[in-house]
């Protein structure tokens, strides 16, 4: 028997025995009907009821003929309905609005469908010999004992019922578990949908945990179609379900945590993103204290920490956290390649925010590598991943000089990623233009300025319409596209639009620098600086000088906040500012950016001789120039022996 045909006979019993002394009581109730009239007395509305069913409409007349041929039946349906469907007032008065108000009787028609279904199902169940044993009972006049058969009856059956529904839940939520690992999303999101409805409406607190593990599932499928509020919210609900398990829940709750940062992070909300990671971090450190197990499931968030930290230009603690991650899985027995892959993909970018370029181009190479490994026996599972580490190897490559070697690897990952848009265009194209960004610097590196100039140009087009659809998520991309294609402009001589989109990029970078200024402000310096080269290509002085004065107080403001930025990018900043106020007769500016330039360059080539020994040199002489500008011979000739001896021990190392 249906639950909903149970209901309907306990409410008959208990009109019955509300009704005792009124043998022809009889109407149909529901404990699903959303109101406070509960069984309304058939003694005194017999009349009334087949008034009603004459003013109904011959197709209402014609269903209750067909359904209901008793005519006892048809009029406890249509009692209920006069009754469920009763506004405040009298019946006349409802059945006034019933005969002058079309749309609202196209609504009570619809309910009462659904009422002379409920009553085809009633009449069916009468035949149940448990159901006729009840109703037996009662006219023997043992209402209660009949009452409570019927509701344990009812009891079981929704108990039946929920079973159902959860065992159809669990087989939806496996059926989207595999669609998603065959990477199909569209249909793995109608499985999983059904799974979370189905759990929801069993209502049984068992379930709960796999409620959790359907939403986090369906959370993953939506990131995947780029329904990034959706997947947030899921996962987000995924957690807060998750809190209220009980504490052996733990391992999977901080795993729901770990994905929530991720979430956060895909919608452009960092800090959250970093605060729901570091929560991930420390319920998994607790973990794996008591169960070693779980150390892989550590390294994983620490990876995602290392990510988090370095969003936000906290560039030393990304470093740490990402070591301890390659650490941790290179202990791991059996080996974890994809983990340790993306974990040292992560430590690469580490080091190369800290201008550490060897140490990143070994943790690159490395992780390529692992790519290329597991591409070979699945590759359409790791393209794109593959594609991230080329992409960071190139620009590994770069910095040390090896412009061949960066050329092939940006290359390599903008085949693969334009093979990834052709199938899931939403998905891939944001990390397609990253690529042609940086191919475009690959080309500038090896004087190819119009093929530098073609794809900036489309990975600009690209970012500028993510960026009017996502602000928030890909305004500092388009921002460092913009600052590129000026710097290709410039290169080609046309300084008025490299003007134009620097000028552009630095707005976009100041609104962001107000925000974050540990993320921004060092790419403000690099776009200001580009904006005093157009400047001064347009022979506008004044403004480029201008224009320098408010990037060194940007430098100043780092300085002081100690923040952890690229000495690189300073030590360049420095010495184009110290070239730029000598040429203008500035001296003690230029004194003073010289000096620090040639700081930045010694501290670079402590570590890294071989790459920034020759910049040095050239920021030593301009000191010595500015020094002798200013009279302090001696000072100038200190410099000037300090740049003679490193150019002498470069030709000894080069013998």
């Amino acid at each position: 028997m249906k639950p909903g045909a149970a209901a309907i006979l306990v409410a008959i019993v208990s009109a019955r025995s509300a009704s005792a002394q009124t043998t022809q009581s009889v109407i149909v109730g529901s404990s699903n009907v959303v109101g406070d009239h509960n069984v309304v007395g058939h003694n005194n509305t017999v009349n009334d009821v087949e008034d009603i069913r004459d003013a109904l409409s011959p197709v209402i007349r014609e269903q209750l003929a067909q359904a209901l041929p008793r005519p006892e039946a048809q009029l406890e349906v249509i009692a209920h309905v006069a009754r469920s469907t009763r506004v405040v007032g009298s019946l006349g008065a409802k059945l006034d609005l019933l005969l002058g108000d079309r749309a609202y009787a196209q609504k009570l028609e619809a309910e009462l469908a659904d009422w002379v279904q409920r009553a085809q199902e009633l009449q069916e169940q009468l035949a149940d010999p448990d159901c006729r044993s009840a109703l037996e009972r009662a006219e023997a006049g043992d209402l209660q004992g009949a009452k409570e058969q019927l509701l344990a009856m009812l009891e079981a059956q929704q108990a039946a019922l929920a079973q159902r529904q959860r065992s159809v839940a669990q087989l939806e939520y496996e059926m989207g578990s595999i669609s998603l690992l065959q990477f199909k999303f569209e249909e793995a999101g109608r499985h999983l949908r059904a799974a979370v409805r189905g759990f929801r409406e069993a209502g049984r607190q068992e379930d709960m945990p796999q409620l959790v593990k359907a939403l986090s599932a369906l959370s993953r499928v939506y990131s995947e179609l780029d329904r990034r509020a959706e997947a947030l919210h899921a996962q987000q609900n995924a957690v807060r379900l998750g809190r209220e398990l009980p504490s052996t829940q733990r391992p999977e709750l901080a795993a729901n945590l770990n994905d929530l940062g991720t979430r956060y992070a895909e919608n452009g909300e960092l800090e959250r993103a970093l605060r729901a990671t570091e929560e991930s971090v420390s319920i998994r450190r607790e973990l794996a204290d008591e169960r070693h197990q779980l150390t892989y499931q550590l390294a994983k968030s620490l990876n995602n920490l290392a990510i988090r930290y370095g969003a936000l230009g906290r560039r030393s603690e990304a470093l740490s956290v990402a070591a301890e991650a390659v650490e941790k899985l290179r202990e791991l027995q059996p080996a974890q390649p994809l983990d340790l892959a993306r974990s040292l993909n992560t430590l690469g970018a580490a080091h190369a925010s800290l201008d550490r370029h060897e140490d990143a181009l070994r943790a690159m190479q490395e992780a390529a590598e692992l790519y290329r490994m597991l591409m070979r026996s699945q590759p359409d599972v790791h393209r794109a991943e593959l594609a991230v580490a080329l992409n960071n190897l190139g620009g590994a490559y770069g910095q040390l000089g090896r412009h061949a070697e960066a050329l092939q690897a940006i290359e390599d990952a903008v085949q693969l990623r334009r093979q990834l848009v052709r199938e899931r265009p939403r998905v891939f194209l944001p990390v397609l233009a990253s690529s042609l960004d940086s191919l475009g610097n690959r080309y500038r590196a090896q004087g190819r300025h119009h093929d530098a100039l073609r794809v900036s140009e489309e990975a600009t087009a690209h970012y500028r319409k993510l960026s009017a659809e996502r602000p928030e998520l890909y305004m500092p991309e388009f921002a460092t596209c913009l600052h590129n294609l000026g710097a290709h402009y410039l290169d080609l001589g046309d300084a008025k639009r490299g003007r134009s989109a620097i000028t552009r990029a630095v707005s976009y970078y100041r609104e962001l620098a107000d925000k974050r200024p540990e993320a921004h402000s060092l790419n403000l310096v690099l776009s200001l600086n580009s904006l005093s080269v157009a400047y001064t290509a347009l022979g506008m002085q004044d403004d480029a000088l201008r224009t320098t004065d408010d990037a060194m107080r940007f430098v100043r403001e780092l300085q002081q906040r100690k923040v952890d930025v690229s000495a690189a990018v300073l030590a360049r900043f420095t010495f184009d500012a110290g070239v730029r106020y000598r040429a203008a007769g500035q001296l003690p500016k230029a004194q003073h950016a010289a000096s620090a330039s040639a700081m930045y360059y010694r501290e670079l080539s402590r570590s890294h001789p071989q790459l920034y020994r020759s910049r040095l040199v050239a920021s030593l002489r301009l000191l010595a120039a500015v020094e002798r500008d200013l009279g302090n011979t001696v000072d100038a000739a200190r410099f000037e022996r300090e740049s003679s001896d490193l150019v002498q021990l470069a030709d000894q190392m080069n013998r």
